[in-house]
């Protein structure tokens, strides 16, 4: 666990396994705009995907071992709703191509020909991920991984618990 200050109320702790965006990653408004994590607010509608075989009641184990059982090709998009927005401090972060997140942050993508969900730590520079600038599957140009002390953006959405960063799907913060 960790202390955060951000916690309704002024204080409060926070599980050191939550799945975070760096508050200047990009995600995708439902109008196809960016807005930094930092600036997204419980209210705001995201861009999302209705994802074959895909259930949002998935717990963190059931989602990790989800595996597509069909090619994505074309994925619909649809839109999903903030219901939930909180900074907590970090001690590391991995970046992936133009975006930055907590290690434990979980990203859609392609290694081989399974299609999964992995943790940003788990990623190798060999895998795909989906971008939605792409309408499909993109290599990892950037995979490194920093360690330092900063705050990170943690958002939950509802119906759908996929929303779009600048260049990746992910799954939301939500435990």
């Amino acid at each position: 666990f960790g202390f955060s200050p951000f916690s309704p109320g002024g204080f409060g702790f926070t599980p050191s396994t939550m799945r975070s965006l760096a508050p200047m990653t990009k995600v995708r408004m439902a109008d196809g705009t960016m807005k930094q994590a930092q600036d997204v607010y419980v209210g705001d509608v995201l861009m999302s995907v209705e994802l074959p075989g895909f259930a949002n009641a998935y717990t963190t184990e059931e989602l990790l071992a989800w595996v597509a059982t069909q090619d994505i090709t074309e994925l619909p998009l649809t839109t999903t709703t903030v219901n939930k927005v909180v900074s907590h401090p970090a001690s590391g972060v991995i970046s992936v191509n133009e975006d930055v997140f907590s290690p434990n942050h979980i990203l859609l993508i392609k290694r081989g020909e399974e299609i999964s969900m992995k943790k940003a730590f788990e990623l190798d520079v060999s895998d795909l991920i989906w971008d939605y600038n792409a309408s499909g599957w993109a290599p990892i140009t950037v995979l490194e991984s920093h360690e330092y002390e900063h705050s990170v953006i943690t958002i939950n959405c509802e119906p759908n618990d996929l929303f779009f960063t600048h260049g990746a799907l992910t799954h939301d913060g939500n435990e």
